[in-house]
């Protein structure tokens, strides 16, 4: 799965071999396509599930899920990182509009750099918009993130349950 010149797709199947979740309901995207090594582009058709609890609105946390799985498969998908899993460390985000029930978003994402060696950490930012990159703008938002190697990160999720 190495990004090439030419557009990488990632259909749900292929996310979750390359997202660390146990339960691929966990996975929040239903397509990501890669078209240049810093930047994917994912779609979600929202569904009453996504909805649950918020009175037909997608919450804020969950937008920021789909940003970040976007961002995670673009980096998990070139082969010096393929054996790691990615850690949001912080971010922020502006919410301008709401998503519901039946509209599809599109969720850019962009990494912001190179990798800082120290730690493996990098930036990103993305957006969140109604039907079409170009559409309504439902959110902006930006975060940090650590690269772990994967056999590290299941050791440590195995000595939390113990």
């Amino acid at each position: 799965m190495a990004v090439q010149e030419r557009e990488l797709v990632l259909d749900r199947d292929a996310m979750e071999r390359t997202l660390p979740y146990d339960d691929p309901r966990a996975i929040y995207v239903d397509e990501v396509r890669i078209a240049a090594r810093d930047q994917a582009i994912g779609s979600r058709r929202i569904t009453e599930d996504d909805c649950r609890g918020h009175f037909g609105i997608v919450p804020g946390y969950l937008l920021q899920e789909m940003a970040h799985q976007v961002g995670a498969c673009l980096l998990l998908s070139q082969n010096q990182y393929q054996d790691c899993v990615t850690m949001v460390t912080s971010g922020q985000y502006e919410i301008f509009s709401r998503a519901t029930v039946d509209e599809t978003v599109v969720i850019s994402t962009t990494l912001d750099g190179a990798l800082r060696k120290r730690g493996f950490q990098g930036d990103a930012r993305g957006t969140i918009h109604l039907g079409s990159p170009t559409g309504i703008e439902v959110m902006r938002l930006q975060f940090s993130f650590r690269l772990m190697p994967r056999d590290v990160f299941a050791r440590l999720n195995r000595s939390k349950t113990t």
